[in-house]
Formats: C-alpha cells, sequence, structure tokens
C-alpha cells in the first residue's frame, strides 16, 4: 500500500492506495482509526472496469452463469431474470448478515471493511468498481 506524506495531500491527510495485494499491517490499523484516507489505485480501478464488463458482456449476451444470473447452493438450476438481478444480489448479502453478541467497535468495522475492499480490488469477483 502507498501511503502518500501528509506534504504530498493537498488536505494534508494520509491516504492509503488499495491495490488487492499490497495491505499491511500498520495500514490496516491506521485505516482502523480512521487517521487515513483510502482509495483505490488508478490501475486497480482499471482492472476493476474491465472484470466488470466481462460480467455485463455475460448478462447482456444472456447466458447463464453461476452466482451472477443463477440462485446459490440448492437453487444453483433456477436462472433469474436480468430484472432481478439487483434483488438477487442484496438478498444474498441478505442472507449473511446475521450475528448474535456485542457489536464490533468502530475500528474493527473499518479494518474488516478495509479488508472486504482490498480483497474486491483483487477483481475476481466483477465488482461495480
Amino acid at each position: 500500500i502507498e501511503c502518500l506524506k501528509p506534504e504530498e495531500a493537498p488536505d494534508q491527510t494520509l491516504t492509503v492506495h488499495i491495490d488487492g495485494s499490497s495491505m499491511d499491517l500498520e495500514s490496516l490499523m491506521l485505516l482502523g482509526k480512521g487517521e487515513v484516507k483510502v482509495s483505490l489505485k488508478p490501475a486497480t480501478m482499471v482492472k476493476l472496469q474491465e472484470k466488470r464488463a466481462i460480467i455485463e458482456d455475460i448478462i447482456e449476451k444472456g447466458y447463464v452463469r453461476y452466482g451472477i444470473n443463477t440462485g446459490f447452493g440448492l437453487l444453483s438450476k433456477v436462472v433469474v431474470p436480468n430484472d432481478k438481478l439487483v434483488e438477487l444480489n442484496y438478498n444474498i448479502i441478505r442472507s449473511h448478515c446475521a450475528g448474535i453478541g456485542e457489536g464490533l467497535s468502530l475500528e474493527a468495522t473499518r479494518r474488516m471493511l478495509a479488508l472486504r475492499i482490498n480483497v474486491l480490488a483483487k477483481s475476481y469477483s466483477g465488482c461495480h468498481p
């Protein structure tokens, strides 16, 4: 992760540039504390856009691909119509949003989100940049 020094940042705030492969513990700790801004490297954005275009092409051409326009698990043979794909994506997230006990601290939540952003930045998922 490349960190800009305060004198290099226009607003004097450190920025951590995530690229999907160079997350280190120091940057993760700073991200958790909210002491730095976060952004994706330009090359990472290009890669994400290219991979997303592949997903859009699959949908546009009507190909059926698991997890893109089908159900999951036992519903993997169910094809989801294009006008229901946004709902499909919300529902898969909702189905995994469960927990018990105390909520996480703000720092822990920020760190987990930073790790998730880092994984998505690898551009294997076809997510929207």
